[in-house]
């Protein structure tokens, strides 16, 4: 009898602008790891995917420009603006990712699945999500859809009302997740991370990604402080940080396994408390002599920065920092 087979999507970005800073879909990618070890057959379906090799063979894709360090720009098309929007902002309003009939090609080259996960980032950019789910419900109207992520944890009333997903869960995933695909599927769970101890995680299932040669990294989840204009505490509300040597393995991993060249760390407070987290990770990837670019589209805490860890994050690599505002 075969295993189980989930699928997992990363839905669309609907907005004004939108410009591809290393976003990975990382919550669905260690969710992926974690029903992988189980036992549970997996496929990912990036709607963001600049790679992807359907996009890549045609005209629109020869246009898409990308850098070298992984960022760059998404393929695009101009959409309907919702409603409430017409007559109040004059300008377009795009579908960002892939296209939907590449999707709908996807799904007709897989195997039926037997549950669907679908993420979501930005709550402003909740029609992708609900756009996704009426596409998958369309072709599988039989199949429970699985919504969880940022804008299903922030506005889960609104996730549930209006989603049409069949379960919204919130916060971390990876747990509540497997619970609900093992109960769904009837299939035995052998491995349950402890999200208290981050290393308990296995590695995020890159190799479901169309291109690993720039790759996120999280050292951290949560945040030491609870400012009022972010919504970190209510996504972590613990602050959990990994041990510095065995992120440092996840790089080399990487780094001889899949000749990753760049990486984006995507902590909320990387340089707190430098010296017993920040510093022993630069310092050690010096050491290694590993060869590669860091990058950090989150935002690093400006005050955090001495010249010593200045010329620290120089020597391991450090290529672009973004200060937060």
């Amino acid at each position: 009898m075969a295993e189980p087979f989930i699928l997992l999507i990363n839905p669309w970005i609907y907005d004004f602008a939108a410009y591809d800073l290393w976003v990975k879909p990382l919550g669905l990618l260690y969710i992926a790891s974690v029903i992988k070890k189980n036992g549970f057959g997996v496929h990912l379906i990036d709607c963001l995917d600049p790679y992807h090799p359907k996009m890549v063979n045609t005209a629109g894709g020869a246009k898409l420009t990308r850098k070298e360090t992984g960022r760059g720009h998404f393929y695009q098309e101009q959409v309907e603006k919702p409603a409430p929007l017409k007559g109040i902002i004059n300008r377009q309003y795009k579908r960002y990712g892939i296209t939907p009939a590449v999707i709908e090609q996807e799904l007709a080259l897989i195997p039926k699945p037997d549950v669907i996960c679908v993420s979501s980032m930005m709550t402003y950019w909740y029609p992708g999500v609900f756009e996704v789910i009426r596409l998958v419900k369309t072709h599988h109207p039989e199949v429970p859809v699985i919504l969880g992520g940022i804008y299903a944890t922030l506005c889960n009333e609104h996730a549930k009302k209006l989603s049409k997903a069949d379960i919204v869960i919130s916060a971390q995933g990876e747990c509540k997740a497997l619970r609900i695909i093992s109960y769904l599927t009837g299939k035995h769970i052998d491995f349950t991370p402890d999200l208290t101890q981050l290393d308990t995680l296995p590695y995020p299932a890159y190799e479901l990604l169309s291109s690993r040669k720039a790759l996120p990294i999280l050292t951290a989840r949560g945040c030491p402080f609870k400012c009022t204009y972010c919504a970190s505490s209510q996504l972590t509300p613990q602050f959990i940080r990994r041990n510095p040597s065995r992120v440092v393995d996840e790089v080399e991993y990487f780094v001889i396994r899949e000749g990753t060249t760049d990486f984006a760390f995507y902590d909320d407070a990387f340089l707190y408390n430098s010296e017993e987290h920040a510093v022993p990770i630069l310092k050690e990837i010096i050491n290694r002599k590993l060869k590669v670019r860091f990058h950090f589209p989150n935002g690093l805490h400006i005050r955090y920065i001495t010249h010593a860890i200045a010329e620290l994050m120089v020597q391991a690599g450090c290529k672009t920092i973004r200060r937060p505002h």
